[in-house]
């Protein structure tokens, strides 16, 4: 048995491990897979392999920055549109903006998880977009408004429908990706 980390450095078939990687270090990796784990148990990455270059590194900050930017503009266009066609004292917006963010985000993971895109995506789009478009703090300062307001009934919708609707959101954009 191997530490799943070292998994995905593992050629198909044969067992060992990358060719791009030093002898030194290969053999450091059969020596530390003796009895099935990792020394104390815990996978990690050693050494500088595997990481993106320094350059490569800023340039995924700027675009999440960037994705992160946009999520909130489009956050604040979809909360705006909401609240002038449905006037209502129920965070109808914010519901909507989390529940579709989670869906997206669904789609994302599955996008990387069972369909190989890059992880780059998910750290630029996931936490970018998604992190910009989403808001946890709008829905959590609703959630008390609504309590202030003497709408007990409507805080307790709103807490739980969100957190329901969210996670389904989510679940239903693995489950989509999961079956293309």
């Amino acid at each position: 048995m191997r530490c799943v980390h070292h998994l995905q450095h593992l050629r198909a078939g044969d067992g060992l491990a990358d060719p791009g990687w030093s002898r030194r270090h290969r053999r450091g990796l059969r020596s530390r897979q003796r009895g099935g784990r990792c020394r104390d148990g815990v996978a990690r990455h050693r050494g500088r392999l595997g990481r993106a270059p320094a350059a490569g590194r800023v340039v995924i900050v700027a675009l999440t920055l960037l994705a992160g930017a946009l999520g909130a503009v489009a956050r604040f266009t979809l909360d705006s549109t909401v609240k002038r066609r449905w006037q209502t004292a129920f965070p109808l917006a914010t519901v909507a903006i989390n529940v579709t963010g989670s869906l997206a985000l669904g789609l994302l993971a599955g996008a990387v998880l069972f369909h190989g895109q890059p992880a780059t995506w998910q750290t630029v789009l996931g936490t970018g977009f998604c992190g910009g478009y989403t808001t946890f703090s709008t829905a959590s300062f609703e959630t008390v408004r609504l309590v202030q307001q003497g709408r007990p009934g409507l805080a307790l919708a709103n807490a739980l429908g969100s957190l329901v609707l969210s996670v389904a959101g989510c679940a239903a954009g693995l489950a989509a990706m999961w079956a293309l």
